[in-house]
C-alpha cells in the first residue's frame, strides 16, 4: 500500500515548521512532539476567518484539510499540564528507552528522588509537576540528594 503525504505547516510557540508526511492525528501528534517536545492540542483557521478551530479526531482532521488552505498550517497549543511520569516515558521513547510511567514512579520511589528530578533533566515540562501536592517552585533548583 502507497503512503499518501502532504505538505503541511506546523505552528508551536512563534515557530513554523514545513513538514511532509502522512496526515492522522496519531502522526501529527508524534511530529509536533519530535519538533517542539511537547504535547499539543491541534488547531486551525479557515482561509478568511480568525477562529481557532480544534482538530481532536482524524474526521475533523479531513475537514481542516479540505477547508483549511494549503498548505495546512496547523498550530499546536502546548498541554504542559499532566502526568510527568508520562511525559518522561515519551521523552525515553524518542531515545529508544521503552519504560512505562508506573516504571518510572517506581525507579524513582526506590531511587526516593523527587519528580523534579525528571524536569531537571529534560524528560518533562516544569508545569507537568504542578498536579503534585509537593511541588515546591522554591525547591525547583535544589537537588533532591543536598
Amino acid at each position: 500500500m502507497e503512503e499518501h503525504t502532504e505538505v503541511l505547516k506546523l505552528e508551536c510557540r512563534g515557530e513554523v515548521r514545513l513538514v511532509e508526511m502522512e496526515v492522522t492525528m496519531e502522526k501529527i501528534q508524534a511530529k509536533f512532539f519530535e519538533l517542539f517536545g511537547t504535547e499539543v492540542a491541534l488547531k486551525f483557521t479557515m482561509d478568511g476567518d480568525d477562529d481557532e478551530i480544534a482538530i481532536k479526531t482524524d474526521e475533523e482532521l479531513k475537514l481542516a484539510q479540505r477547508f483549511g488552505g494549503k498548505p495546512l498550517k496547523i498550530v499546536g497549543k502546548p498541554e504542559c499540564a499532566g502526568d510527568v511520569f508520562r511525559w518522561a516515558s515519551k521523552s525515553l521513547a524518542n531515545h529508544s528507552v521503552e519504560a512505562t510511567p508506573k516504571d518510572i514512579a517506581k525507579l524513582m520511589d526506590v531511587l526516593k528522588l523527587k519528580q523534579r528530578r525528571l524536569v531537571k533533566f529534560g524528560l518533562a515540562p516544569r508545569q507537568a509537576l504542578k498536579n503534585y501536592e509537593d511541588y515546591d517552585l522554591a525547591d525547583d533548583d535544589r537537588d533532591d540528594d543536598d
